[in-house]
């Protein structure tokens, strides 16, 4: 939209219009090869793909930690992560940046108090508030999606479990356009009910996933600050469990309670989430739970899979489930009936009947139509005769078949 001088680039103020222009020029169509593959939802396939890098692996990639490189971090929310902070603060007392552009009014003042206080470097106390200073940074992302011509599963995959956010979504269990089921804890610096809060641990196999809320405890002044903001956010808006799914109940045919178990069905497609903790109904989308800690399951299926909406229920509701509560976190068994034996903790690798998951990292695409490595420049991407290839390095899209 800047070189069509459409919209504006304030994110409160106009409404940006560069999909419409996108969307309605005559000198862009998108390549053949894409639409066929947007189409070719009559098998079922495993999506992967890694996205960023993290706030450590600059070196790896050409990228300091010096003034000209503040852009780039800083464009990741990671001005005050710990190998940035010192080269933040000293660029904005330079030139004289306002802390509300950079990392919000206030925060120097707060973390250099801290780390005063307690004798450590600047970038020593942001380790030690790591939970919220490298929790915040857009870095690496491990995605994975399951698809079948009945329902879509997808998450990000065990990444930096616990820790704060602000705009994040982690997974999402997918029926039909409407019917769809997410989790969320809001919470911390994310202050709406849906998005930003603690991250879970999110550990997805084909069409089941286990999801875990819970968080490390940070120093005390850390606690405190995370107590107003919860606090003072929950009494100024009203009454916010910390978790909370999104499964909106006018969006299904059906949607029946049985035990921890909750399912939904939506023409021929079905979903089936746990909580290990009590449920109730907030609203006639927000399915809440009181408390910071909770253990949620899902699992999806279909009729072709499954047969009836009943057979799935009787299927699910005769599984498995043991949790057993951590001092961060969960130890997980569960015994799908569609995949085997599940296991998995808050720490090490996600099971499923022997065989350790692969949650990342990930290549840059792996999936089947297009394999690629991280870092490298160039996308080829094909579906029978059709064929797409991106070269970033040149500048080239060119497509074939």
């Amino acid at each position: 939209w800047i070189f069509l001088g459409l919209g504006y680039h304030r994110p409160h103020f106009g409404p940006n219009f560069g999909a419409v222009a996108l969307a309605t020029t005559d000198r862009y169509r998108p390549p053949a090869v894409l639409e066929a593959i947007a189409k070719n939802a009559t098998t079922s396939i495993e999506h992967r793909s890694r996205d960023g890098i993290g706030i450590d692996e600059g070196a790896s990639y050409g990228i300091g930690y010096n003034e000209t490189d503040l852009p780039f971090w800083w464009a990741m929310a990671g001005p005050v992560a710990p190998p940035v902070i010192d080269v933040t603060f000293a660029t904005m007392e330079k030139y004289g940046i306002r802390p509300e552009i950079v990392c919000g009014t206030g925060i120097p003042e707060l973390l250099r108090s801290g780390s005063a206080v307690r004798g450590l470097s600047l970038r020593a106390y942001s380790e030690l508030l790591g939970v919220v200073t490298r929790g915040l940074v857009l870095g690496t992302a491990n995605t994975y999606t399951f698809r079948t011509p009945r329902y879509q599963l997808s998450c990000v995959q065990d990444r930096l479990e616990g820790h704060a956010g602000f705009q994040e979504h982690y997974w999402q269990a997918s029926l039909d356009d409407n019917a769809c089921v997410f989790t969320s804890a809001p919470g911390g610096l994310g202050f709406r009910p849906f998005t930003g809060g603690w991250k879970p641990r999110t550990t997805f196999y084909k069409n089941v996933g286990v999801i875990q809320y819970d968080r490390p405890m940070m120093p005390p002044e850390g606690e405190i600050a995370m107590l107003f903001l919860d606090g003072g956010i929950n009494m100024l808006y009203g009454e916010r469990p910390y978790n909370h799914a999104y499964f909106p109940r006018w969006a299904f045919d059906q949607v029946v309670s049985a035990g921890k178990w909750t399912f939904g069905a939506r023409n021929g497609s079905y979903v089936a989430l746990y909580s290990d903790q009590p449920t109730y109904w907030a609203s006639d989308y927000d399915l809440a739970v009181i408390g910071r800690k909770n253990a949620w399951l899902v699992e999806l299926g279909s009729v072709d899979e499954n047969g009836s909406f009943q057979t799935f229920i009787n299927q699910v509701t005769s599984a498995v489930v043991t949790i057993v509560p951590l001092s961060i976190g969960y130890d997980i068994t569960y015994h799908s009936p569609s995949r085997g034996l599940v296991r998995v903790a808050w720490k090490g690798k996600m099971v499923v009947n022997g065989v350790q998951i692969n949650t990342g990292d990930y290549l840059r695409y792996d999936n089947p139509y297009c394999t690629q490595l991280f870092g490298t420049t160039t996308t080829f991407i094909h579906l029978g005769a059709q064929n797409l290839t991106l070269n970033f390095a040149a500048g080239t899209r060119v497509e074939a078949g």
